[in-house]
């Protein structure tokens, strides 16, 4: 999937946010001082993907939430960011030892993390607040 990046500076020109727009090969969009989105368009469109800046995981298409009980929901990535915005999606960070090892996110009515931590992990859970700009 290609990633509208003129749409994505469009839709955050409006919030407290940092955006950089490497030649519309990346994009990046700040959302506070831990958590740095990062959209990449390449060649072939398999390899675009939406990541978190200091973490491992990443995303090729659309987003899928699920919970233990069967239930889920599917986000392309404009409902992601709107989801991220409204605070139901929230994004995680597994440190181990004192050090972050991953950054992702997890969908509030979606949650079992706590199910596949492992000793020495140390999750912080962070509910965004974007703020629109003042004008």
């Amino acid at each position: 999937m290609k990633y509208d990046f003129n749409f994505l500076e469009e839709y955050f020109m409006n919030y407290n946010v940092s955006i950089k727009n490497d030649n519309n090969e990346f994009l990046e969009i700040t959302l506070d001082k831990e958590v740095t989105l990062h959209f990449q368009n390449a060649e072939n469109e398999n390899d675009s993907l939406i990541a978190f800046i200091n973490g491992e995981w990443h995303c090729h298409d659309d987003l899928m939430f699920s919970g233990k009980n069967g239930y889920y929901t599917d986000l392309n990535y404009i409902d992601f960011i709107s989801e991220i915005i409204k605070g139901n999606i929230l994004i995680c960070l597994l440190y181990v030892a004192g050090e972050l090892k991953d950054v992702y996110p997890v969908h509030k009515d979606y949650f079992d993390e706590f199910d596949y931590m492992e000793f020495g992990e140390e999750l912080r859970i962070k509910k965004l607040k974007i703020e629109e700009k003042i004008t």
